[in-house]
């Protein structure tokens, strides 16, 4: 599981991120929200 920082999804959002999208359609990616438990993204295959 991989914790993934702010400036990392921004820049994601704003240029892409080849290998962090692969991480998310892996389901690797551990989505922290304040003040909110934790969320593991998951896609189907």
């Amino acid at each position: 599981m991989i914790v993934v920082d702010t400036s990392i999804w921004v820049s994601h959002l704003r240029n892409g991120n080849s290998k962090l999208k692969q991480l998310l359609s892996d389901g690797e990616i551990l989505l922290l929200l304040e003040n909110l438990p934790a969320v593991i993204l998951k896609t189907e295959k």
